[in-house]
């Protein structure tokens, strides 16, 4: 038989625009455009979801033909989890806020499982393509947007507006705590959630065959205008993944070492030291304490315990901390939140996600660029989840979809080809049709 050496196709046989994915991808960051509504307000990417599901449902119907996918571990966890939560609610003590969250948790395993179905269909090459592009637009829109803030309030004297019940204002892509400092958050609705964002696409440009110093550089800085110290944490951890399976271990530490050295100089020489209490007393109290959250944790903790299997039910964190603190609506931690509204039984049930998510990430190591693009994501969302609730966040949600997609096994339709299964190109003919699985 005579060799070919033709692109990868997609599961429909022929290669396909990925501006379209692109934008599905783009548009759950876009967290500004909402429409209001006297309930909730709507953001953009639930109104593109709820017609792609209607879509992908009357396409089932009309044509008899299903569009799905093979269910992978990653699915099966996840559906899991969010069942167990929602089957929770049954004995929550206040039934509204458990109705509530009961509401968001079917939304986002919907939105989960349309994605799914959607870029299942793709291969690796055009998933890959779409992130890295994804990542290029939200760089340039949110520092465009960033920018506009600036000059509009800066320059312009427009004036702030404090949120009701908040010491907070907005302006465009800037976020004003206090209505003083600004933070970036570009086309995201805070601060925290751009930086969950940015983990995410700083993670997909790590995709790109050749990585783009000029993009990397730009979102590392706009992640550090956010002015998070998760974010930050997420950012150093995820730099030292990069630079340790690029350059080795050895090079990584000596590199880390320089930089601490040149910090404690400047720290020291700066005069920063003697103005540490001072000055910023109030940020020091907030670092030792985070924020407030070990005193959280530990008070969780101790109500874990009166109903340790099954938990107080979804939602009730608030009910549980309010003797503790007034308003406070969540752990701040994803583990403490399932293992005290779900017991142990829900933290069982995360922790089987959490390691069947890292097998998967361990699993693409014969494709360097998505074995760092999975597992640096991974662990940046894991230093995010140890700060704050993330489990119901559309950017968890988007990224879980996005990971599954990419390492589950794929099935290609291929016509009178065979795949060539190490680099992605077609080896040889063969006279028949066949439905071939790409390892």
């Amino acid at each position: 038989m005579s060799l070919m050496k033709q692109p990868l196709t997609s599961l429909y046989g022929k290669s396909k625009n990925v501006w379209p994915i692109t934008i599905f991808i783009l548009i759950f960051p876009a967290q500004q455009l909402v429409i209001s509504t006297p309930f909730t307000p709507i953001r953009i990417y639930m109104i593109v979801v709820v017609i792609l599901g209607l879509f992908l449902s009357l396409h089932n119907l009309v044509f008899s033909k299903s569009i799905h996918y093979k269910y992978d571990n990653i699915d099966i966890a996840i559906g899991m989890l969010f069942l167990y939560m929602l089957f929770s609610s049954l004995w929550a003590v206040n039934v509204l806020l458990a109705m509530q969250m009961a509401i968001g948790i079917i939304l986002l395993l919907f939105t989960y499982f349309v994605l799914r179905t959607i870029l299942s269909k793709r291969s690796i090459v055009e998933l890959k393509s779409a992130c890295i592009q994804a990542s290029k637009l939200f760089i340039i829109l949110s520092f465009s947007y960033y920018i506009v803030g600036l000059i509009q309030h800066y320059i312009f004297g427009a004036p702030l507006e404090i949120k009701e019940g908040t010491q907070v204002a907005y302006m465009y892509g800037v976020y004003f705590e206090g209505g003083i400092l600004p933070r970036l958050r570009g086309i995201c609705d805070s601060p925290n959630n751009f930086g969950m964002y940015g983990v995410f696409f700083l993670a997909s440009l790590f995709l790109m065959e050749k990585i783009s110093k000029f993009y990397v550089t730009s979102i590392i800085v706009l992640m550090v205008l956010t002015l998070s110290y998760t974010t930050y944490l997420a950012l150093i951890l995820m730099c030292s993944v990069f630079f340790i399976k690029r350059y080795g271990v050895k090079v990584t530490l000596f590199f880390v070492m320089i930089a601490i050295g040149a910090l404690v100089i400047f720290v020291i020489n700066s005069g920063l030291i003697e103005n540490i209490y001072t000055d910023n007393a109030d940020i020091m109290h907030r670092i030792l304490t985070g924020s407030g959250r070990w005193e959280i944790f530990g008070f969780a903790l101790q109500n874990f315990a009166d109903n340790p299997l099954l938990g107080h039910g979804l939602n009730q964190a608030r009910e549980v901390l309010d003797p503790l603190r007034h308003g406070v609506r969540s752990t701040h931690n994803n583990f403490i939140e399932i293992l005290l509204e779900g017991g142990l039984i829900g933290a069982t049930l995360y922790l089987v996600g959490i390691a069947i998510l890292f097998t998967k990430a361990g699993s693409l190591k014969n494709d360097r660029n998505l074995n760092l693009w999975a597992v640096s994501s991974l662990l940046g969302f894991f230093i995010f989840s140890n700060a704050n609730v993330t489990l119901y966040a559309d950017s968890t949600i988007l990224m879980l979809a996005v990971l599954a997609s990419m390492s589950v096994p794929k099935y290609y339709l291929i016509t009178d080809q065979i795949v060539d299964k190490k680099d992605g190109h077609i080896e040889q003919t063969k006279p028949h049709r066949e439905l071939k699985k790409l390892k």
